[in-house]
């Protein structure tokens, strides 16, 4: 619910029943996307569910960890029947985009981005401090307090990276 709010495309499907699939389908016409996550979470499955036709290889989750075993070594192109392509990656581990300013980090949590011109200060960082439009919007329950901990943690991490 969190992201159907901020207005982002949620797509609710199963490889497994097939829920979903068929709008799913339809939204990568005449596209090219790629499926992204961390091993075992279904990527491949979702390939094989649109394009049951395809040798496509699928693992299963390791035992003892209950993660993906990274079944899919390389990147694979996939044409879809109604002329979208699908890139199917190996799994992550860990992810970290190139970000080299706080202001990128804004424009990627859209909530924040709509109300930083609210603060007092035009140069808020959104953590300590005071009359922030964006704190207040946490306590308001209006931003999600788990995308504002991604958020801080981005930026704790810029701040790290670029020795502030």
């Amino acid at each position: 619910k969190t992201f159907t709010n901020l207005k982002y495309s949620v797509y609710i499907t199963s490889a497994h029943t097939g829920i979903g699939l068929k709008k799913l389908n339809n939204e990568l016409e005449d596209s090219v996307s790629i499926f992204v996550g961390q091993s075992g979470v279904g990527k491949s499955s979702l390939v094989k569910a649109l394009l049951p036709d395809q040798e496509i290889r699928i693992g299963e989750l390791s035992s003892a960890s209950g993660s993906g075993k990274h079944t899919t070594t390389n990147v694979a192109l996939y044409n879809l029947v109604n002329g979208g392509q699908i890139l199917d990656s190996p799994g992550v581990r860990t992810f970290e985009p190139n970000i080299a300013e706080f202001e990128q980090i804004d424009k990627g949590f859209i909530e924040i981005n709509q109300n930083k011109n609210k603060c007092k200060f035009n140069n808020c960082r959104h953590v300590n401090e005071p009359e922030c439009a964006i704190k207040e919007a946490i306590d308001e329950n209006r931003i999600d307090a788990r995308r504002y901990a991604s958020y801080v943690k981005m930026c704790s991490e810029l701040k790290i990276r670029k020795n502030y």
